[in-house]
């Protein structure tokens, strides 16, 4: 299993963090917000990602 996967999830979800940042330093709450949800969300895919990885590199 590559570790590729999970680590560019968890760049994507950084990008989304600073997006959702940035949206919300800008006083565009609802963007800020709906990029909340999405950087949240890659964070949990790349955890389970990561999670497996370790799993499998443990076999």
């Amino acid at each position: 299993m590559s570790p590729w996967g999970w680590r560019i999830m968890a760049v994507f979800a950084m990008l989304a963090v600073g997006l959702c940042l940035t949206f919300f330093l800008d006083a565009r709450t609802v963007f800020g917000g709906l990029w909340a949800v999405v950087g949240a969300a890659w964070s949990a895919f790349a955890w389970k990602l990561w999670r497996m990885h370790l799993d499998w590199d443990a076999r």
